[in-house]
């Protein structure tokens, strides 16, 4: 447990250090962009709305960073590739909450201070949505990398492929905002908050097996 703990820290910490980069940009265009110094109008929109979008993106990029860089290093100091994925997976949820804790927080400040803007409605939904949307790009960018180390590049062409229909789901699915789903999918899953939270949820749960059992036989060069 101590050593998932600690694994989990030490993959944290550079998260963190990412974050606050990203969190400062976005944080500044946004203001650029809200309070007209560019000739660019957000029609209302508010910043958890403006920054879902980005903060998915970050959320993949580091996904497959961690996926190439933060678990074959833990295995060539001794520890176990269970301990070492479940050290990354527990730094994949903390990242991903941290942020959608700190873009709602800020959200909330806004709409404090400024009249003309609310936050999504419904709000628990909302966040939630966020979480687990991030923690599933998370997750699929990790994948992308691991099974291109397990598998070579026909592996890794596959789990773009599954990326893919992963993001272009789970955006249709977990859009608190948008009642549009793929033709696949019943307009009651992409209409109902509840069950899109479930899917989304079962689809995380997922990702994460096909992680573990990705990296089960993935090779690793200890020297």
């Amino acid at each position: 447990m101590n050593s998932r703990r600690n694994v989990a820290k030490d993959i944290a910490s550079l998260h963190f250090n990412w974050a606050g980069w990203f969190l400062m940009i976005i944080i500044t265009i946004y203001a650029v962009f809200k309070w007209g110094i560019l000739p660019i109008y957000l029609e209302g929109e508010n910043f958890f709305q403006f920054s879902y979008q980005s903060a998915k993106i970050f959320s993949l990029v580091i996904g497959i960073i961690s996926g190439g860089t933060m678990f074959a290093p833990y295995i060539r100091h001794g520890l176990t590739r269970k301990t070492a994925y479940a050290g990354n997976v527990i730094a994949a949820f903390v990242i991903t909450a941290c942020l959608t804790a700190t873009i709602s927080m800020i959200t909330a400040v806004e709409v404090i201070v400024s009249d003309s803007t609310l936050f999504p409605s419904p709000w628990f939904f909302a966040v939630l949505s966020m979480f687990i949307h991030l923690s599933i790009n998370f997750m699929t960018g990790w994948l992308i990398t691991s099974g291109y180390l397990r598998f070579g590049g026909i592996g890794m062409t596959g789990f773009i492929l599954l990326a893919l229909f992963i993001t272009i789901t789970n955006d249709s699915i977990l859009n608190i905002n948008s009642g549009q789903a793929p033709i696949f999918l019943t307009d009651t899953l992409a209409s109902s908050t509840g069950l899109s939270i479930l899917f989304g949820a079962g689809m995380l749960a997922l990702l994460v097996l096909l992680g573990k059992m990705t990296t089960r036989h993935m090779p690793i060069k200890l020297k």
